[in-house]
C-alpha cells in the first residue's frame, strides 16, 4: 500500500517497479550531489521512466528516460519517488529491422 507524502507523491520508488512498467518521477531524494547528477542525466520531476531490466542479482537496474537508457544502482533507484501511470512509456515494436530488412517479431 502506497502512502502519500507531504509533497503529494506516493512512497513508491523506481526500485519497486517491475520490468516493463512505467511511472512519472515526482520527487528526487538523497544528497545534493546525487540529485544534481541525476538531473544532469535528464531524470527530473515530471519525466517518465520505464524499467527495462534488472541485472541477475538485482543490482543495477536499467531504466529508460526519454530515449536514453541509464543504469542505476538499486540504492539510487530508491531515491526516485514515482507516481504509477499504468501504461508503458514506449509501445512495444511489432517488427524489427534485421540485416537491413524489415521482419516480424516471433
Amino acid at each position: 500500500m502506497a502512502i502519500k507524502t507531504e509533497t503529494g507523491c506516493q512512497s513508491e520508488t523506481v526500485a519497486d517497479l517491475t520490468p516493463g512498467e512505467s511511472a512519472t518521477i515526482c520527487a528526487l531524494r538523497g544528497p545534493v550531489q546525487l540529485r544534481q547528477r541525476l538531473m544532469d542525466m535528464g531524470i527530473i520531476e515530471g519525466s517518465r521512466v520505464e524499467v527495462i531490466r534488472y541485472a541477475p542479482l538485482g543490482d543495477p537496474v536499467q531504466i529508460r528516460v526519454y530515449d536514453t537508457n541509464i543504469a542505476l544502482r538499486r540504492t539510487e533507484a530508491r531515491m526516485l519517488m514515482i507516481i504509477r501511470d499504468g501504461e508503458p512509456c514506449h509501445a512495444r515494436k511489432q517488427c524489427r529491422y534485421r540485416f537491413g530488412r524489415k521482419s516480424k517479431l516471433r
